[in-house]
């Protein structure tokens, strides 16, 4: 496997432009040409009826025949470099604040995958709430 990480923040597709896209972003973040696959982030408002919304995220592969992959857990994305995994988690985050403003849910939820998560998971969803705490939630 060779993961290249190779994000371009001006994509069309971080900008939320048409109404079917206002609650999900899919931002293309990198690919292996040994395995013919082309990775993205996937970072979602889910409505949850009566319960308000429910933020989802994850990274997703696809192969050139189309069969699609879903990494929700970081104990799948091991494939990816310290480096790689800070500049996707900053990505995440504006992505985050992204939907967020364009979305202005009343409220949030989010909810792990797993139980007692590991220091760096921990890391990772402490940043997620101050984003959120800095957007007024």
């Amino acid at each position: 496997m060779t993961f290249i990480l190779d994000i371009d923040h001006s994509d069309t597709k971080f900008g939320l432009q048409d109404e079917s896209a206002k609650r999900t972003i899919q931002l293309p973040i990198g690919f292996d040409p040994a395995e013919d696959r082309i990775y993205s982030l996937i970072v979602k408002l889910d409505i949850l009826p009566g319960a308000g919304d429910e933020l989802l995220f994850w990274i997703e592969s696809e192969t050139g025949d189309g069969m699609i992959e879903e990494f929700r857990d970081g104990r799948h994305t091991r494939f990816l470099s310290a480096l790689n995994r800070k500049i996707i988690l900053n990505t995440l985050l504006e992505a985050i604040k992204t939907l967020l403003f364009h979305c202005n849910p009343k409220s949030v939820i989010l909810i792990t995958g797993q139980f007692r998560l590991p220091a760096k998971a921990l890391v990772k969803f402490l940043k997620i709430i101050e984003i959120f705490e800095n957007s007024g939630y």
